[in-house]
């Protein structure tokens, strides 16, 4: 973002190619101490980082299997996000051009986004990184971010019970653990939230959207 901001570098694979290389190269070169304490994790320590990455794993798998079924980029503010990733992925530099703007005598090259869109950007670099396109990109993108949801809710939920289970000095068996982490994910991610329910009764008036289970019923 600042380089591209800057002019430095384009916005390219090659050119995120390179910055990642830079990232990694620093990563192992200043931060030799946190390296070493990663190697040095307990058994048990490993198990929980291995379980959370199969909670991620299952989530995004979850979730690409309901977008593959329906991956049609459509209700609440999906086109204009989907619009402004397209936007930044064939940009050079930034800020990217804004898509609801034409080009005019003022502005031949076109408006820039005047909108907050660093997090647009993060999808829009994976796509880039990734060289897939920006439809199936956005798509990836929002099963990745229900996977991380999950995932981040698990750990923080299950860190919070050991802590104070620790603190009162009684014994943590790890399924009490991982169960109070499902629950909390599910709580904040999934039960928290009414809105498919209230999309798929009532709905939005210029809308008539079918359930991704009911599809292929509906093509027969």
């Amino acid at each position: 973002f600042v380089v591209g901001t800057l002019r430095i570098l384009p916005f390219s694979q090659e050119s995120l190619i390179l910055i990642l290389l830079v990232g990694i190269y620093f990563i192992f070169r200043y931060f030799e101490k946190e390296i070493k304490e990663i190697r040095s994790l307990s058994r048990k320590q490993i198990l929980l980082i291995a379980f959370e990455e199969l909670i991620f794993l299952a989530s995004i798998i979850t979730l690409v299997m309901i977008r593959g079924q329906e991956p049609a980029i459509r209700g609440l503010e999906k086109f204009m996000d989907f619009g402004f990733m397209q936007s930044i992925v064939k940009s050079q530099y930034f800020p990217p051009l804004d898509m609801w703007f034409s080009a005019d005598a003022t502005q031949p090259n076109g408006y820039p986004i005047n909108y907050y869109y660093f997090g647009h950007l993060t999808g829009a670099l994976l796509i880039k990184l990734s060289g897939i396109s920006a439809f199936k990109g956005y798509n990836l993108i929002l099963a990745t971010i229900f996977a991380q949801g999950i995932t981040l809710t698990f750990s923080l939920t299950q860190g919070i019970v050991a802590s104070m289970m620790q603190k009162t000095k009684q014994y943590t068996p790890t399924i009490l653990g991982l169960l109070s982490g499902l629950i909390g994910a599910y709580i904040v991610n999934l039960s928290g939230n009414l809105h498919t329910i209230y999309v798929y009764t009532t709905g939005y008036p210029n809308e008539e959207p079918v359930p991704f289970w009911g599809i292929f019923q509906s093509l027969k």
